[in-house]
């Protein structure tokens, strides 16, 4: 049956005039964007760093996942030598609250080795930060340390868990 008379037989416009009707609706739209343009004091609802950063890193945890070599692995060389945890560090210091509030949650995968991109961002050596026990602990000092020297805005973080009393030890 050809195109035509199957139009015809329907209730439905034929294609040409929902393409008018399409563009019509779009040209409204962009009209009235241009003509009432939004306040550039507002502040956007999404920041494109931050967005860049949660896609980049959820990109490197499924990489990991993806390779059981590397999730095996008790040190954290293979993690960072991935192509997706060297596109976290190319979104450079804008990123670093971003990278700091993923490296403190508690329930973050693998938020705890992004310490080394934080240090490769700022061109420094882990040597050059403070280390004062666990992975945790040396999170929260570098933490810490970026703030004194202006690099992170001071603000509430979470604090890693509380190491638990060993059997013997009393309260």
């Amino acid at each position: 049956m050809p195109v035509f008379s199957r139009l015809q037989n329907t209730s439905e416009p034929p294609p040409s005039i929902l393409a008018m009707k399409l563009a019509i609706a779009l040209f409204a739209f962009s009209f009235s964007i241009f003509a009432n343009p939004p306040d550039p004091t507002l502040t956007p609802i999404f920041d494109p760093v931050e967005l860049q950063f949660k896609a980049s890193y959820h990109r490197w945890a499924a990489a990991i996942y993806d390779n059981p070599r590397i999730l095996l692995s008790s040190i954290y060389q293979p993690y960072i030598e991935l192509p997706e945890y060297q596109e976290i560090i190319k979104l450079g210091r804008p990123a670093i609250p971003y990278i700091v509030a993923e490296m403190m949650r508690e329930d973050s995968e693998f938020g705890i080795d992004l310490r080394y991109a934080i240090i490769e961002i700022l061109g420094k050596k882990l040597s050059d930060f403070p280390r004062s026990g666990g992975a945790k602990e040396n999170n929260l000092a570098l933490v810490k340390q970026l703030e004194a020297e202006g690099i992170l805005a001071p603000g509430p973080r979470p604090n890693p868990a509380p190491k638990e009393a060993k059997s013997g030890d009393q309260k």
